[in-house]
């Protein structure tokens, strides 16, 4: 068996398994296309942004209600998450919230069996 770029007969340079090598010597790159890239594992890991899964909730009440009565209430019925953080978001008396999750699949899982209540 001849190997590819042997000068065998059979017209020409055209191999029926020609490898990574043979195809390489043929290929034409233009100036543009020869730019070099360089890559490092060593990136700044704070260059890279995390991952974050979060809902913003709303607890209909007249009167304010703090976020620890909040996360007191909802870690529980939520079964626990993972990584599990909560923050008021604007005024006190908007009663907003964000609620930040360990990870995509208990985000999911709340936001199906949502609405939620906190007391009464």
């Amino acid at each position: 068996m001849a190997s590819a770029g042997s000068g065998g007969s059979g017209g020409g340079d055209c191999t029926p398994n020609p490898n990574v090598a043979d195809l390489l010597q043929n290929l034409k790159i233009t100036e543009e296309e020869g730019a070099v890239l360089e890559f490092s594992d060593d990136e700044d890991s704070e260059a890279l942004a995390p991952e974050v899964w979060a809902l913003v909730g709303k607890v209909l009440s007249p009167v304010p209600v703090k976020v620890s009565t909040v996360y007191s209430a909802m870690r529980p019925v939520w079964g626990n998450p993972v990584g599990l953080k909560m923050r008021a978001v604007g005024e006190k008396i908007n009663n907003l919230f964000v609620v930040e999750f360990g990870c995509p699949r208990d985000m999911e899982r709340i936001m199906v069996a949502s609405p939620w209540m906190v007391g009464k």
